[in-house]
């Protein structure tokens, strides 16, 4: 038997997904302060140790490298297991961050692809290092 053999009123009813989120639209500048807002949400809700190692790790690395993605600060911060928040989101506000305080600065128009499987190459922004330093043994 198959759906057409099926009177209607015996035929399962396609249910809608529970509250689904609505597409909203806005300006620009909606736009950047509603990631302004977010940001700052989850940078209050991140676990205050993971965000000060975060902030530290951020340090480290970019006196070592030139340059510095989401992915090569999470694989640093991972090395250490004794450090976890809430959610992986939290990294943003670790680079809103270092920008403020002259440690990097954003690369304008330059993108990588994420080598994080669950990311399926999602882009990130590649960030500067203001205090590179190269590598300290080589200066000695």
């Amino acid at each position: 038997m198959n759906l057409f053999d099926t009177p209607p009123s015996r035929r399962k009813k396609k249910t809608k997904p529970p509250n689904p989120t609505p597409i909203l639209w806005g300006t620009p500048e909606q736009n950047r302060e509603v990631k302004r807002e977010a940001i700052e949400r989850v940078n209050r809700h991140a676990n205050e140790e993971w965000r000060d190692f975060a902030r530290v790790t951020l340090e480290a690395m970019a006196f070592k490298n030139r340059y510095i993605t989401a992915d090569t600060l999470w694989r640093e911060i991972e090395k250490n297991p004794d450090f976890e928040t809430h959610t992986r989101k939290a990294i943003g506000a670790i680079f809103i961050w270092g920008a403020k305080h002259k440690i990097i600065r954003k690369v304008e128009g330059k993108i990588v692809e994420s080598e994080r499987t669950e990311r399926h190459c999602g882009i990130l922004q590649v960030w500067e290092s203001l205090i590179y330093r190269g590598d300290a043994k080589a200066a000695d």
